[in-house]
């Protein structure tokens, strides 16, 4: 069963990511702060962790809500590793960033989108999970 704060707590995410990223553009913040993008990819990551969650679970012969916590791990991960292996290549095809190839900024990117996936299946496991198991 999908629980009410968790779809609020993606849209408020949601929100909060999409609202500092056009912040951060305007004020030029990832030019004059350039660690302004690790937060946002933590959050990013943590965005489409439980967006993950939510479409996996939706479907019924995925049936995420019946997975063992390690299962629902590799899921999330490993939908937040396609996104963001999927955003760093167009960054690239698109030349929105100024490094070329793999670079260390690229995998750091990664890295704290992997981060942010990891906070959201803490979430979901210990928060949302375990409060709907009990009710």
């Amino acid at each position: 069963m999908r629980s009410t704060s968790l779809v609020v707590t993606l849209f408020i995410s949601a929100i909060l990511l999409a609202v500092t990223h056009d912040l951060a553009i305007s004020l030029n913040w990832y030019y004059f702060y350039p660690f302004t993008d690790i937060p946002l990819h933590i959050l990013g990551g943590f965005v489409i962790g439980l967006f993950s969650y939510l479409i996996f679970s939706s479907r019924r012969r995925f049936r995420l809500y019946d997975l063992n916590s390690q299962s629902l791990f590799i899921v999330i991960i490993l939908s937040t590793l396609l996104v963001s292996l999927l955003w760093e290549l167009l960054e690239l095809v698109f030349f929105l960033t100024k490094d070329a190839g793999l670079s260390t900024e690229t995998l750091s990117d990664i890295i704290f989108g992997s981060v942010g996936a990891v906070i959201s299946w803490v979430a979901v496991e210990f928060i949302w999970r375990t409060k709907n198991t009990s009710e």
